[in-house]
């Protein structure tokens, strides 16, 4: 059974937001809102 990677991509797609705005979510950087840390924290992958 082969798997496929997630993607950046493939999570800003799910919860609506821009590749760079996920990668700060994901990273820890900058200035994200609460809003879009949940967006994040609520796609299960």
């Amino acid at each position: 059974m082969t798997t496929k990677k997630i993607t950046i991509k493939d999570i800003a797609k799910l919860a609506g937001l821009s590749k760079g705005t996920i990668n700060r979510v994901l990273h820890n950087r900058g200035k994200v809102s609460k809003k879009a840390h949940d967006k994040v924290d609520s796609i299960h992958w």
